[in-house]
């Protein structure tokens, strides 16, 4: 099995025995390529995937009677023959990434190394550009191997590091069809946004609006920087594809202008959304594209190397990063090592990365231990599953012992590249996975920073891990599940908790554990809603949030049970009062309901559930959410 390293860690690399990525020898005529296809045992050469910036074409394997395995070997030999062909590369799988080999190289030297021309002039080598001080990205001849070649390089007493210039290429997730109308009374968008309210953004934006000093990079497919909920934010842009400061994406390539609205779209402008961290600056970075519309989206490593290092020395204060999947690397560890511990004057850029969505083990780079990794929760705080509440069954999140905390990743309204490009015909869209969750915290992270710039980036990742909520039917074992890390995002504890001691509110650890869900309340019958409570702390106060739809709430009563492994018998919370009023919505405290007091002092852990009886005929509603808010 084929094999590079990264530090002291061999990678292994799995082969994808369906496709093979050939390299014709230019100017080899179209006709001449389908015909070696043919003549080689390849599969349908309209299937072929052009991969742009490489001159390598990725081919199915023919069907055959025999083991994929031995076919697969077979059709790379016969292409081996063929004069036409310069060289042809297996194609490896990494999680749903597929990933090539082309023709470059990226070499890491010990500090000093005078001899770098001599020792890369024994491989055909040639140094194209450099990345860190010591690193560059190496020129090799069209036929030769990059894992060959970083294999005997890696032997060499002066080089630290070899590895192929891997090209990554994936497909994001689907979003949900539907349409979607231009928001159109401050940012009237804002009521399509359940994930400022479920994170208790909402209530951070009252203590600490962000701050434009605070600068979020967005590393992603490019950001249309003229978006009118976007333009007045953008404070730098780099094109780590072309290598230049003027980014502009494909009009098709919507990703990144629908991340960087969830981090920081323009707050109070009549326009469309707020982003959690909005009034903070965004740098738009390019570090990959596709080719044309519905096409798979391409990467490489040293353009995500080079845009990292971009980045930071220009200022960045939280890099987000809604991408992942491709094969580990040296040269962008580094990279983001160097924006962790020498970004910010040394306090260090706080890095944001999704887990990934193919319900498997957690994606490069999200699984690097100084990365904040980031699952995907659903508007009624569970996890993202494909059997999930949300109806989008046909992803999960990613999960695993890497998971810091999770945030929204679905139906999360934001920015869409401007009238007819993106996802949509207009300027916003509904969009979803773990690359909807990243920005949510990237922009946390800046909201933090935005109340105290004197935090290093460890202290914005503890102090986020520490005041998630506990939410989710898993438990949570020393403070942690696999699922949600920590918890689900709260940005008001978070807040609270970065703010200086002179204008802390409050030193008390609060969370929120809510539902958010439409449950009919039908005459004579009984409808129940449940949240999980994750946390094994004692609790020191409880208060009950409450929004029930009703046309006579004089016919309900409201009954709130704890878990069933309490001792504690039920609370009522509403029997009968307020006549022919509308609507029920209240919170419910120990001063207010004496009998919610028994809770206090208790581990309040497992499955609390509302029931609302409705005990005469006529009216009719709805529960439309519950919240329980408990203080430690």
């Amino acid at each position: 099995m084929a094999h590079y390293k990264v530090g002291n860690k061999n990678i292994e690399l799995i082969i994808d025995e369906d496709l093979i990525a050939v390299r014709f020898k230019e100017p080899a005529k179209q006709s001449t390529r389908l015909a070696i296809s043919k003549k080689c045992g390849l599969g349908n050469y309209r299937d072929r995937n052009e991969v742009p910036n490489e001159k390598f074409t990725i081919l199915p394997v023919g069907p055959a009677a025999e083991p994929r395995s031995v076919r697969h070997k077979k059709t790379i030999k016969s292409l081996g023959r063929e004069k036409e062909v310069a060289r042809t590369s297996d194609v490896y799988k990494f999680g749903d990434k597929s990933v090539i080999t082309t023709d470059r190289v990226l070499v890491g030297f010990k500090p000093g190394t005078k001899s770098i021309k001599g020792l890369l002039k024994k491989f055909k080598g040639t140094v194209i550009e450099s990345l860190g001080k010591d690193e560059h990205v190496v020129q090799l001849p069209e036929d030769a191997d990059p894992l060959k070649v970083a294999s005997q390089l890696l032997k060499e007493k002066n080089v630290d590091y070899a590895e192929p210039d891997f090209v990554t290429i994936g497909s994001h997730v689907a979003l949900r069809q539907t349409s979607t109308t231009n928001a159109a009374p401050l940012d009237p968008g804002e009521s399509k946004q359940y994930a400022p309210k479920i994170t208790k953004a909402v209530d951070a934006w009252q203590l600490q609006s962000g701050k434009p000093e605070i600068v979020i990079a967005i590393l992603d497919e490019g950001v249309d920087v003229d978006h009118k909920d976007l333009a007045t934010a953008i404070n730098g842009t780099f094109d780590g594809v072309d290598n230049d400061t003027f980014q502009d994406p494909h009009p098709w390539d919507g990703h990144g202008t629908a991340c960087a609205g969830l981090a920081a779209a323009i707050p109070d402008n009549n326009e469309g959304i707020r982003g959690i961290g909005g009034g903070c600056s965004i740098q738009a970075i390019r570090i990959a594209h596709s080719p044309q519309r519905g096409a798979k989206w391409v990467s490489r490593n040293s353009w995500v190397s080079r845009a990292i290092d971009w980045a930071w020395r220009n200022g960045a204060s939280v890099l987000s990063n809604s991408w992942g999947g491709g094969a580990p690397s040296s040269a962008i560890f580094n990279a983001f090592e160097r924006a962790r511990t020498e970004g910010r004057n040394g306090k260090g850029c706080v890095i944001v990365a999704a887990a990934g969505n193919h319900s498997g083990e957690v994606l490069y780079p999200a699984n690097l231990p100084s990365l904040l990794a980031v699952s995907a929760s659903n508007e009624f705080d569970e996890f993202k599953t494909t059997t999930s509440s949300d109806g989008e069954d046909w992803w999960g999140s990613c999960f695993g012992p890497e998971v810091d905390l999770a945030a929204p990743g679905v139906h999360n309204f934001t920015t869409d590249i401007s009238e007819d490009g993106g996802y949509t015909n207009t300027d916003y869209t509904d969009f979803n996975g773990t690359s909807s969750a990243t920005p949510i915290v990237a922009g946390a992270a800046a909201l933090v920073l935005s109340a105290n710039n004197d935090l290093n980036e460890r202290e914005v990742r503890k102090i986020l891990k520490d005041t998630a909520d506990k939410v989710g039917s898993e438990p949570y074992v020393d403070g942690r599940n696999d699922q949600f890390g920590h918890g689900r995002l709260n940005v008001l504890a978070a807040v609270r908790k970065a703010q200086p001691p002179s204008t802390s509110t409050s030193d008390d650890y609060l969370t929120v554990h809510k539902v958010i869900k439409k449950v009919p309340i039908k005459d004579m019958e009984t409808g129940r809603v449940s949240v999980a409570v994750g946390d094994t702390k004692i609790s020191r106060d409880i208060k009950v949030h409450l929004d029930i739809k009703h046309s006579y709430v004089g016919d309900l009563s409201v009954n709130l049970l704890p878990p069933a492994n309490s001792s504690e018998l039920p609370v009522t919370l509403h029997d009968g009062e307020g006549g022919d009023q509308d609507d029920l919505v209240m919170t419910y405290d120990v001063n207010n309901t004496p009998d919610l007091r028994r809770f206090v002092g208790k581990n309040l852990q497992g499955n609390w559930m509302l029931e609302v009886a409705d005990n005469a005929d006529d009216d009719e509603g709805e529960i439309r959410s519950l919240s329980l808010e408990l203080k430690y």
